[in-house]
């Protein structure tokens, strides 16, 4: 999985009221275990990127009997305003492996609703 060519997914992320992107990775047809090195970047076009990390944005949990093979990658309401509507967000999510930096998965966050504005 180490060289293998990182997935693409967009994701939409409605804007002030975000659902999480949830996902898994299987290899030879087993689910894949991540580690506490993941983390996911995101860059919204226009504005200046930022992280979300395991244990804040980032929640590793049990997938078909393996440990830390489901991720849900959560934005806050404030992080999903930076995104603007109808625009994107670009997400790359990657892993530190021996020392060297692996993109696991890359996409976008792709801006809707937000026509409310509260808070």
């Amino acid at each position: 999985m180490i060289n293998a060519t990182p997935v693409f997914d967009d994701h939409a992320c409605h804007i002030g009221a975000p659902k999480p992107f949830v996902f898994w990775i299987t290899v030879n047809g087993v689910n894949r275990a991540f580690d506490s090195t993941l983390t996911a970047r995101l860059k919204p076009v226009g504005g200046t990127a930022f992280d979300l990390v395991v244990g804040n944005g980032i929640t590793l949990s049990t997938k078909d009997s393996v440990s830390n093979a489901l991720v849900t990658i959560q934005v806050t309401v404030a992080q999903s305003r930076l995104i603007q509507q109808y625009s994107y967000a670009t997400c790359e999510i990657q892993e530190t492996v021996s020392g060297l930096e692996t993109i696991v998965m890359m996409g976008r966050f792709l801006g809707i609703g937000g026509d409310n504005t509260g808070g």
